[in-house]
């Protein structure tokens, strides 16, 4: 029963966490991906389930890494490296289909993000700097 209640807890903990940081994190998302600004509540919906797909993407990743002994740094490097390569836009008939993302919009994306997945921390611990982000995605063949 108290292992019950203190899962409970964590749940209605990480759900009320993202909803702190939900409005942010749609608003970067359709900015980041070039979507038109809406409030229709099934395209925040849609938009909701793409980022907890990258919340849990970031976190499968983390798991790998933590057992496989590894410098989270590597999570954090390669997903800049993943978004900062993002050229077109998600929607098909977006005005601005063809997305020019500089890295501080990236920055500015993948901050909130790990903020909104409540993984500010590993954030904050890893990220280093802009600059070394930017080497690291420079040093892609």
């Amino acid at each position: 029963m108290k292992k019950y209640f203190l899962f409970l807890l964590l749940i209605s903990f990480c759900a009320s966490y993202q909803t702190e940081y939900e409005e942010d994190m749609i608003y970067q998302h359709q900015k980041f991906y070039g979507l038109e600004f809406s409030e229709d509540p099934a395209d925040l919906s849609s938009i909701i389930i793409l980022i907890k797909t990258e919340c849990k993407n970031i976190t499968d990743l983390i798991e790998v890494y933590n057992k496989e002994g590894l410098d989270l740094e590597g999570v954090i490097d390669l997903n800049y490296k993943e978004l900062r390569s993002i050229s077109k836009s998600r929607d098909e008939k977006a005005e601005k289909r063809n997305l020019s993302n500089t890295p501080n919009d990236v920055e500015q994306y993948i901050m909130t993000l790990y903020k909104y997945c409540n993984l500010e921390d590993i954030f904050l611990d890893n990220w280093i700097s802009l600059s070394k982000r930017e080497d690291s995605y420079n040093d892609l063949p």
